[in-house]
């Protein structure tokens, strides 16, 4: 009796029975979804794979535009002197160009008026042409008179001052003419008792400048 009772005994249950049909059924299961994850592992490391391929790429991207724009600041830089070298070259041409058209009287003869009483002046013009010549702010005693009213390069302009004694008064004028450009310039004259009877003769001086400067100083 004790025997049969050791083999019901031994016997499994149906529970147990329903267990190890449940954990046999849960292996495809397990199985399934570890091979899932395996899959999705798979996966996450391809695309860890293709960003690390992509940021390869990029990093080779931004060293070839790192180069590209170093050599394009080359270029620019290269650009930026030679505009300046030809700003500077033009500016001297420019300058030059503006030194070959100014007139320049100089103070050729002095001697007496050939009529009346007074004194003549001949200027020589060694500079460009000079254009609309006429004498300007007078100061002295007696009248004057002026021959010409251009005077190219290498003529001469003449100015006669009457007054008993010229050569004992004080005298200033500013002879002012345009060159071909019409610039316009002056030159003062000036003659005072204690100097020679030669008087003196200022170079060239723009008058647009001395205006502009004048006025910007101006309160």
């Amino acid at each position: 009796m004790s025997l049969i009772l050791c083999v019901i005994a031994d016997v499994p249950s149906w529970t147990d029975k329903a267990q190890a049909i449940a954990a046999l059924i849960a292996v495809p299961g397990a199985i399934a979804a570890f091979f899932v994850l395996f899959k999705r592992d798979e996966q996450k490391q391809a695309m860890i794979h293709e960003l690390q391929q992509q940021t390869v790429g990029l990093s080779a991207q931004t060293r070839e535009l790192n180069a590209q724009v170093f050599q394009l600041g080359k270029i620019h830089q290269a650009i930026a002197e030679g505009i300046a070298v030809m700003t500077h070259d033009v500016q001297i041409q420019e300058k030059n160009r503006r030194n070959e058209l100014r007139p320049y009287l100089v103070l050729d003869t002095v001697k007496p008026a050939e009529y009346g009483q007074g004194v003549q002046y001949l200027f020589f013009n060694k500079g460009g042409s000079a254009e609309e010549v006429y004498v300007q702010d007078f100061q002295g005693e007696g009248t004057h008179y002026q021959a010409q009213f251009r005077a190219e390069k290498g003529q001469h302009i003449l100015i006669e001052l009457y007054q008993p004694t010229p050569f004992l008064q004080e005298w200033r004028f500013e002879i002012h003419y345009t060159d071909a450009d019409a610039v316009p310039y002056k030159q003062i004259i000036q003659r005072k008792k204690e100097h020679a009877f030669e008087p003196d003769v200022s170079p060239p001086i723009r008058r647009d400048v001395e205006d502009a400067s004048a006025n910007t100083t101006a309160p």
